[in-house]
């Protein structure tokens, strides 16, 4: 099951919070998004109903329901809806490029890679070919562009807070990124960042320095990148 997503206006922090909250749970009740992320009672069913009018959460049947019920009144309970959109991941790197498209549990349904001629491409051209292998990994997916809820893109470049690249004497920094924040406007999240960066975050969150307050993480391939 799919479901078309528009732009959406900011959203308040506890729509945020709990959505965080069910990534990591399989199902839960309001108690527990309450327990999980500090919001009061009335705010956390606020956001849950939100979140479920919008198609990313499903209200399942409650304890009476499932048959799991025993005394007092029960429960509603909640879970993510896993197919509801999909998130897509880019590295843009020197000589490649690589998309993978994933569900709100982060389970990976499509990779597609592209290699690059070495500096043989100018801004436009690697616009395109991104572009392009954007498509490509969501049709290898089974998705479309209407399904995705977020892009993420890592391009070897400063970036600046609103996805933009500064000028560099050769013009390399902006062939790395060749205005994608505006390439990708079509997804309701677009997020540009240095690519070491996002490898140094994504090892915070996931990876070898969970845990950890100070670190480095480095990129080695055809230049050196480091993310603190």
């Amino acid at each position: 099951m799919s479901t078309s997503l528009q732009t959406p206006a900011p959203r308040p922090a506890s729509l945020d919070a709990v959505l965080s909250h069910a990534w990591s749970a399989d199902e839960f009740t309001a108690t527990e998004v309450m327990d999980g992320t500090g919001l009061t009672r009335s705010t956390a069913i606020d956001a849950m109903d939100t979140l479920t009018q919008l198609g990313l959460l499903q209200e399942l049947p409650n304890a009476r329901q499932a048959g799991e019920y025993r005394k007092g009144r029960p429960a509603r309970r909640f879970a993510l809806r896993d197919d509801a959109a999909v998130l897509v991941g880019l590295d843009a790197g020197h000589e490649h490029i690589t998309v993978s498209v994933a569900d709100l549990r982060s389970r990976i349904l499509a990779t597609h890679r592209t290699r690059l001629e070495l500096d043989r491409d100018d801004a436009a051209t690697r616009r395109t070919r991104i572009v392009a292998a954007v498509d490509a990994a969501l049709a290898e997916a089974g998705r479309s562009r209407d399904e995705v809820l977020a892009v993420c893109a890592g391009v070897a470049a400063p970036v600046n807070s609103a996805g933009r690249s500064p000028r560099h004497p050769t013009g390399f920094w902006e062939r790395m990124n060749p205005g994608l924040v505006d390439a990708l406007d079509w997804a309701p999240v677009v997020r540009i960042d240095n690519d070491a960066s996002l490898a140094a975050f994504a090892e915070g969150t996931v990876g070898a320095a969970v845990g950890c307050r100070d670190y480095i993480a480095l990129l080695a391939g055809a230049r050196l990148g480091a993310g603190v």
